[in-house]
């Protein structure tokens, strides 16, 4: 009889690659309950959807309690705790997740971590474990956001100090946030990239006249795309910009204005398409532009989605100085980094490739993909579970 993993993300699952990448490697091995928000994914009808309604929307009163939590908690932060059990939502999870007989919790994100430990505490007649998937690092997600840094990065850290520790097993997006939980939290997280899984594509030829750049996600104010626009507007005219955009309609417009205003004709805003059709849908252009501005701890050393769906299209990358892709990149010559996140530089950066620059980069993608991906990432989430069970098995 298969074990059974509770896996608990307060998302909305079928936006969330990284949770369907993990229901997708570990429910060939084991049953799988799912908690979270949304629909379920039609995907994975084997998997027992059990899904929470919308956050409802925070009446004055909760705010208002929420920032005299806040105030109280930096003198007694125990209260956190409190604030945190409270939490109409938090109580909705817990109380489903106490009803499944799991053998082990899988917590995604720092929100689902004390719940996860407190149904793992009620399963009968012993506790099982939690396995923790920190992401990024929680306590600075927003940093660049003064009324985060004052609410939620005390909060957090609190919540992660007392909690993290306690998970059998953690994972995180890359080797210098899993080196900050270490040296801050005393947990020691694995890493596991964000990277999709393999698919076979053509390198397709680069036409010297017309250089096609990609940049593609959900961007909101503090990603900073307009400057990514300017940096554009410094290139050369055979460079063309393509842009796949979740935002809101009025952020979008405003860079559809910016865009005609500094580079007319050669910047192209598309519809986005669904995760599952990204990487075929990028691969035909030639250059994935993962420009990504260092306003946050977060943002300055992220490994993104994006940037493995770059490499698995078999494109160049271009990037800013962000040192966790970089180092990537380092081992794996399939881009070019530019020497700082200043528009010229990065224009400067696109201005000295050639064709067969492009063609070379293209080619070490190819050959990246083959090691950058999921069946590789994935197998370390599986593995864990492997190590939990045997280690539970044993006399």
């Amino acid at each position: 009889m298969k074990k059974r993993i509770c896996i608990l993300a307060f998302a909305p699952i079928a936006r969330d690659a990284r949770v369907l990448r993990q229901i997708e490697y570990l429910s060939p091995h084991y049953d799988l309950t799912v908690i979270g928000q949304g629909e379920p994914h039609p995907d994975f009808p084997q998997v027992d959807w059990r899904m929470l309604p919308p956050d409802p929307p925070t009446s004055i009163l909760e705010r208002g309690l929420t920032a005299a939590g806040v105030a109280v908690g930096g003198i007694f932060p125990i209260l956190y705790d409190f604030w945190y059990q409270s939490h109409p939502l938090f109580q909705q999870m817990l109380y489903i997740a106490r009803q499944i007989d799991a053998d082990a919790f899988h917590a995604n994100d720092w929100e689902t971590l004390p719940l996860a430990l407190r149904a793992a505490q009620s399963i009968q007649p012993t506790p099982v474990p939690v396995v923790f998937d920190a992401h990024e690092f929680a306590p600075l997600q927003f940093e660049d956001d003064p009324r985060w840094r004052q609410i939620s990065t005390p909060r957090i850290t609190y919540l992660l100090r007392r909690y993290a520790p306690r998970a059998a097993a953690s994972m995180t997006v890359c080797a210098p946030i899993a080196g900050r939980y270490t040296a801050e939290f005393g947990f020691a997280p694995i890493v596991v990239m964000n990277a999709p899984k393999p698919i076979d594509l053509p390198i397709r030829a680069v036409d010297p006249n017309t250089v096609r750049l990609v940049y593609h996600g959900v961007v909101n104010r503090s990603r900073a795309i307009d400057r990514l626009i300017e940096a554009f507007a410094l290139t050369e005219r055979r460079f063309q910009l393509h842009l796949y955009l979740i935002t809101d309609a009025g952020y979008l417009g405003q860079l559809q204005l910016l865009a005609e205003q500094h580079a007319a004709g050669r910047v192209h805003f598309h519809q986005p398409v669904p995760v599952a059709q990204l990487v075929r849908e990028i691969a035909q252009y030639d250059i994935g532009w993962v420009f990504i501005m260092p306003n946050n701890y977060n943002n300055y050393n992220v490994l993104p989605n994006k940037f493995f769906d770059c490499i698995h299209a078999r494109l160049a990358l271009a990037i800013g100085p962000n040192p966790a892709m970089a180092a990537v990149i380092d081992a794996y010559p399939f881009g070019v980094v530019a020497p700082s996140f200043d528009a010229a530089d990065m224009a400067a950066t696109l201005n000295a490739l050639t064709p067969d620059d492009i063609t070379r980069m293209k080619r070490a993608a190819d050959a990246a993909a083959h090691i950058l991906n999921a069946d590789v990432e994935m197998a370390k989430v599986v593995r864990i579970y492997q190590d939990l069970f045997a280690a539970d098995a044993a006399p």
